[in-house]
């Protein structure tokens, strides 16, 4: 038979502070993407980083890390927003541009 090893428990820090038990409730993808959503009109308003963070904290008692993590969704969002706009506004002037040119080809 073979003989069992014994396992090496990790030494635990005395340091450490023990873990409360996770009793809260996490948001859903809809409520997620409402808070994300939320946080995007507050960029669009041009509030400061901080205030964001203080009424996102306030009103939906997340952390600072949270919130953070929420704004940097956001500006995701803001900039697949811009982009979007950016190539039709690109389309619509290249567009202008060809009908002058056609306009001036048919004048003569």
């Amino acid at each position: 038979m073979a003989a069992k090893k014994k396992e090496a428990k990790k030494p635990v820090s005395k340091s450490r502070k023990p873990r409360k038990p996770h009793t809260e409730q996490h948001a859903g993808k809809a409520e997620m993407l409402y808070r994300i959503t939320e946080v995007f009109r507050y960029m669009l308003q041009a509030k400061p980083r901080g205030a964001i963070c203080q009424i996102m904290a306030n009103k939906y008692d997340m952390s600072e890390r949270q919130t953070s993590e929420y704004i940097r969704r956001a500006r995701i969002m803001l900039a697949e927003k811009l982009d979007e706009e950016i190539e039709l506004s690109l389309q619509y002037h290249l567009k202008a541009r060809q009908n002058i040119l056609d306009q001036s080809v048919d004048m003569g």
